[in-house]
């Protein structure tokens, strides 16, 4: 993808902002205090993934973060802090036999990872917002769609549009006249303007004519035989 890119623009960093090549993560406290968020955002995409759990370890780490690789593959980077489960050699083996470089941030220069607790701050923030939603997985799921569906100032598009292609349909668009039904109803409209302006034109025996030719480009006489 940056090999394609590259071929008609450039910018600075352009090799981190491809979609899904460096990744930020980070741990924090769920709004409801119950669990954990593991947030994971992609740099170049806006993507945010959160999982929720109830376990911080390395190990359950590496176990939604197989899942999400899954989806979207491997990434070249990975910026972590120093948390004891970033640290640990578990960790450090996975992303090693990913073939992922670990970046992680320093106690004095922990702004480094600051994408990640942006996107924890962003995801808090809609997520209180949503609190006549009882449920947390589907007011999580809520906040994720509606992020995902908005345009990003700093792309100008959404990231769902950058990671994917395409916006994701929302109930928005039952209120939006389709592409389809647009052509179809234009399609419709032409062909009544059409058929109400051409008249059937009447030919006699013995009318001389010209016939377009099915074997050369032009026309040919002829003469009207019988009519049927």
């Amino acid at each position: 993808m940056k090999k394609t890119i590259s071929e008609y623009v450039w910018w600075p960093n352009i090799n981190q902002d491809v979609e899904w090549r460096r990744i930020h993560i980070d741990y924090s406290q769920a709004p409801d205090k119950k669990s954990s968020w593991l947030v994971i955002a992609d740099v170049g995409t806006k993507w945010i993934e959160v999982y929720p759990v109830k376990s911080t370890t390395a190990g359950k780490t590496i176990q939604c973060l197989r899942d999400c690789f899954a989806r979207f593959g491997v990434p070249k980077q990975m910026v972590s802090d120093n948390g004891k489960q970033f640290s640990s050699k578990e960790f450090d083996d996975f992303c090693k036999i990913q073939g992922i470089k670990h970046i992680q941030t320093t106690p004095y220069h922990s702004r480094s990872n600051g994408y990640a607790e942006r996107a924890i701050r962003t995801m808090k923030e809609k997520y209180v917002k949503l609190n006549h939603v009882v449920d947390s997985k589907e007011r999580l799921a809520i906040c994720l769609f509606w992020y995902r569906n908005t345009i990003q100032h700093s792309t100008l598009r959404s990231p769902a549009e950058s990671m994917m292609g395409r916006r994701l349909r929302c109930l928005m668009d039952n209120f939006k006249p389709s592409v389809a039904g647009n052509v179809d109803k234009a399609t419709f409209k032409q062909k009544y303007f059409h058929d109400r302006t051409t008249q059937i034109r009447e030919f006699y025996e013995g009318q001389k004519i010209w016939i377009k030719s099915e074997l050369k480009a032009g026309y040919r006489k002829g003469v009207v035989v019988q009519k049927t």
